[in-house]
């Protein structure tokens, strides 16, 4: 729905038809209705998987709790954008990267704020048994998905010329990915949390 109306108001915006586009109808905006959503369901799906620990007390959960916790802090803060910033503009090492700063200053915050993410998963992974960790292949799947959307398609958006329909239309597919994939993964985190007590009787 999210991705419908912001194509709408794009074509709108790009005939002339409509001066102004509502940033909360914007998904590349943050705090903008999709952006919103997003945040809901990282919280939701951390909500779930440390309902599982609570529950089962299995390391893993509380691994990918680390890990998502990580994520939504950077998708609500901006902590990546603000790394970036920082990198081009207080260390100014755009004067090594030229005109690929934008995107080489994603990749290295990227870097940093995947230190603890990677750390607090494979904390959780090196405590569990296979018969656990193949229990969560399906999330880390899911979020692969978010990370290829949000790292990869969103450095190749950066550096498309901005306000052009090519930005635009990479920007969509970015945007829509993390969206669907996190969906995806919400569904399965909650799916998790109803079976929780057969994971107890290893009987899942």
């Amino acid at each position: 729905m999210f991705l419908i109306v912001h194509a709408a108001f794009g074509v709108l915006t790009m005939q002339g038809i409509v001066e102004v586009w509502p940033k909360f109808f914007n998904v590349d905006r943050d705090w903008g209705g999709g952006e919103i959503l997003s945040y809901i369901k990282w919280a939701m799906i951390i909500g779930a998987l440390t309902a599982c620990f609570m529950k089962s007390r299995k390391p893993i959960f509380l691994g990918l709790v680390g890990l998502f916790l990580v994520c939504l802090l950077d998708d609500s803060l901006g902590l990546h954008e603000r790394g970036t910033s920082w990198l081009i503009n207080d260390l100014e090492i755009y004067r090594y990267f030229g005109t690929n700063q934008a995107v080489v200053g994603e990749l290295f915050s990227w870097a940093f704020l995947g230190i603890p993410a990677v750390a607090s998963l494979g904390a959780g992974w090196r405590m569990s048994d296979s018969r656990d960790r193949r229990l969560v292949l399906p999330a880390i799947l899911f979020f692969s998905g978010v990370v290829v959307c949000a790292v990869v398609i969103d450095a190749i958006h950066s550096s498309l010329p901005d306000r052009s329909l090519a930005a635009g239309l990479v920007g969509m597919l970015e945007e829509g990915g993390e969206m669907i994939f996190l969906s995806l993964l919400l569904a399965f985190a909650w799916g998790l949390l109803r079976r929780v007590g057969d994971f107890q009787e290893g009987t899942a």
